[in-house]
């Protein structure tokens, strides 16, 4: 009993004293300069380039510090042993966030400009926003746009309406990309080459709304061609990968909100959020 009390021991030490830890938390300075640290149990290995950390990497004991210039993935493994190293731990610390476009198209039942508002999720700030937001801009061909910058973020659309009004909608989705929202009915389409000709990003996120909520059968129209497709839930986590079909049976899904990523041969990223009954 002893032995494996001293094992277990053992390996709870070794799993608290492999630990790296990144300062500040909060990983954006809004474009000035600033420190950031990596902390450890010993001898770190770390890269500022993004590869992978070895043992010919840069190296220090138990902290290390360095600047924030640009925008820097930070890789770094604690040394266990003579030869080996832990697993690898990554924090991006942001200098400059990359503006992107964000399209909306609203419910034919919405009168006038939609609104929109953004949060972090990475840089991970402590400032936050609130609904409604801010008016859209009017684009074209019923579509709305609305430019931030964020390097992951949660983009809200609603119908300007205070949250405490029960007409109150609004529709989310997290993104890292360039976002087409269309929340129109009909078939799943591409956008519109006059959106496409504002583009300045070669990744697209095209959302649009199922007829929700959804029991069993969820039905797809579209006028792209998908080859296979995902379902994830609000976490990000993949509940069922399989080749795409035009009915998809999600009676096997708990019920709550879903993203199906539709995979195609085209450029864009097409998803479908869903509510399962």
């Amino acid at each position: 009993m002893k032995k494996i009390l001293l094992s277990l021991t053992t390996i709870f030490s070794g799993i608290v004293f492999s630990q790296i830890y990144f300062a500040p938390q909060s990983n954006y300075n809004f474009g000035q300069n600033y420190q950031a640290s990596i902390t450890g149990n010993g001898t770190i290995y770390y890269t500022l380039d993004g590869s992978e950390p070895t043992l010919n990497s840069s190296f220090g004991e138990n902290n290390i510090d360095f600047n924030i210039t640009e925008n820097t993935l930070v890789k770094a493994k604690l040394k266990t042993g003579e030869n080996t190293l832990s697993n690898t731990f990554i924090q991006k610390f942001w200098h400059t966030l990359i503006e992107k476009n964000v399209f909306f198209k609203p419910p034919t039942t919405w009168s006038g400009q939609p609104c929109s508002y953004m949060n972090w999720l990475d840089p991970q700030t402590t400032i936050d926003f609130y609904p409604p937001g801010q008016k859209m801009t009017e684009a074209c061909e019923g579509w709305y746009k609305m430019t931030y910058s964020f390097g992951k973020s949660n983009i809200s659309f609603n119908n300007c309406l205070l949250p405490q009004s029960p007409s109150y909608v609004e529709y989310t989705i997290v993104t890292e990309d360039t976002v087409y929202y269309d929340s129109s009915t009909g078939p799943i389409t591409n956008p519109p080459a006059c959106l496409l000709g504002t583009q300045e990003s070669s990744k697209i996120a095209n959302v649009k709304i199922a007829e929700n909520p959804v029991k069993d059968i969820l039905q797809i129209t579209s006028d792209v061609k998908f080859d296979s497709y995902q379902i994830v839930d609000i976490s990000g986590k993949i509940i069922a990968q399989r080749n795409f079909e035009k009915e998809i049976n999600v009676s096997q899904l708990q019920k709550g909100t879903y993203i199906i990523k539709l995979l195609g041969n085209n450029a864009v990223q097409h998803y479908l959020k869903f509510i399962k009954n």
